[in-house]
């Protein structure tokens, strides 16, 4: 491309002007190396050190947020971690606790079993509900206890808060129906503590 006359003066113009910019601003700081302020110190040296200093503290005021940012995450993430492991350790602690109303609940029906076995007169087994029949529940449940414990046909099965029921066919060596006193064809003989009378 062939360059014309008016372009190649505003060349020209440009880099002398560039060159004006140069001298003026080389000027200005040999001018600032002799010229001090009232303290005696060289406008120059004022100048740089202002202009330093301006830089260092925006340096560190920009470390200073990314040491902040930094903390806090670092912060977040130890709290993160605590926060997991104190959840942890409330489930095991819920865990207890209800392993430990689970031992207070069977201590406390031991107890009852125990102050009934005290009360009644008769000897007593103690037995615990293992099933529920699925053909006849709720009328029937089925215990823990057969006739090599020495149960038989007809046999009360009583409880802390009274009569439970009795004992009926079929009766195995190790487990028994109850036919509960619920049961619509169920029947219970009872003498009454006023006045003496059976029923």
């Amino acid at each position: 491309m062939p360059i014309t006359s008016d372009h190649a003066q505003g060349v020209d113009v440009n880099r002398h002007t560039w060159l004006l910019v140069l001298l003026l601003v080389g000027h200005v700081i040999l001018i600032s190396v002799q010229v001090s302020t009232r303290s005696g110190i060289p406008v120059l040296d004022t100048v740089t050190f202002g202009t330093f200093a301006e830089l260092q503290r925006g340096a560190a005021r920009l470390y200073g947020g990314v040491s902040r940012v930094w903390e806090r995450y670092v912060g977040l993430r130890g709290a993160e971690k605590e926060a997991t492991r104190l959840r942890r350790q409330v489930e095991v602690l819920q865990l207890q606790v209800h392993q430990e109303r689970a031992r207070v609940r069977r201590a406390a029906h031991l107890e009852s079993l125990l102050g009934l076995r005290r009360r009644v007169v008769q000897r007593t087994l103690a037995a615990q509900v293992i099933a529920g029949d699925p053909i006849q529940w709720p009328q029937t449940v089925i215990i823990d206890r057969g006739r090599e414990d020495g149960l038989q046909t007809d046999m009360a099965v009583i409880a802390p808060q009274g009569v439970v029921g009795r004992i009926i066919e079929p009766l195995s060596l190790h487990a028994a129906k109850v036919q509960l006193i619920a049961e619509r064809n169920a029947g219970v003989g009872a003498i009454l503590a006023r006045t003496g009378a059976g029923g």
